[in-house]
């Protein structure tokens, strides 16, 4: 099967090849959601998706909104959004909050890996997060860890200096002020991408190859006009009849300019 979607066809395509609606997802729904929505389950095959938008890199990117499924084929985040708008936990197994709203513990979902073979931890998600609100390129300084800034600070402003740590399989957050849409701010329309620790420590991996734990790693040499990903056979979610996700072999995204 080899199919081209144009920019009308592109999120239906990306449901079913991505197999990340979360209506039918083994994460945060029940059996009745998953029940209304009804998917072709056979694997393989290979689809090629038209963007709007150009992805101008892997880094720690701010993607516009036509190259969002990219990243998002490649990385995901500790929450996401159902069809319903309710945030659920993701790559987070779970969470809890304080009464006041000031301290937030996320568990951390195991037997996950990225790309590269790292396992998920909460010592990692601490680090992905620390870089994210802007202290991993602040403490290690701008000059060589600039390709780790990013856009998420605005998110993260609410978070306490040195307020981000890794306790077992649990990431506490601290607060100054209480924050009762902190999931919200933390998945952030699907932007807070996690990826392993070498992926952020290497400047080189980061520009390069950037490990996610995706259904889909990246593929050849870095374009912003064609860019490739192929499954990830190791990938960690099944869909409600406990098929392996992905369904497809591969997905090559082209940018063609919204003029065109």
């Amino acid at each position: 099967m080899n199919q081209t979607s144009t920019k009308s066809g592109l999120f239906r395509k990306l449901s079913i090849g991505l197999g990340l609606a979360l209506a039918v997802s083994t994460v945060g729904v029940t059996g009745s959601s998953a029940a209304k929505v009804a998917v072709d389950t056979k694997s393989g095959g290979n689809i090629t998706v038209v963007q709007w938008d150009q992805l101008l890199n892997r880094c720690y990117a701010n993607p516009g909104n036509g190259a969002q499924a990219i990243m998002k084929s490649v990385f995901e985040g500790l929450f996401e959004q159902r069809t319903d708008g309710q945030i659920v936990p993701f790559l987070a197994e779970s969470y809890s909050v304080s009464a006041d709203y000031k301290t937030w513990t996320i568990k951390i979902r195991k037997g996950i890996k990225y790309h590269d073979d790292e396992p998920l931890t909460a010592e990692n998600v601490a680090l992905n997060l620390n870089t994210i609100q802007g202290q991993t390129t602040l403490s290690r300084g701008l000059g060589a860890n600039l390709h780790l800034a990013g856009s998420g600070i605005a998110f993260l402003g609410n978070v306490k200096l040195d307020g981000i740590t890794a306790s077992g399989d649990n990431v506490i957050i601290s607060l100054y002020n209480p924050r009762v849409d902190l999931l919200a701010s933390m998945y952030a329309s699907g932007r807070f991408y996690l990826r392993s620790t070498a992926s952020i420590n290497d400047k080189t991996t980061c520009e390069q190859s950037p490990a996610g734990t995706g259904p889909f790693k990246w593929s050849g040499a870095f374009s912003t006009d064609t860019i490739k990903v192929v499954k990830n056979a190791d990938y960690w979610r099944k869909d409600k009849d406990g098929i392996k996700l992905p369904y497809l072999n591969s997905i090559t995204f082209k940018y063609v300019s919204s003029g065109a």
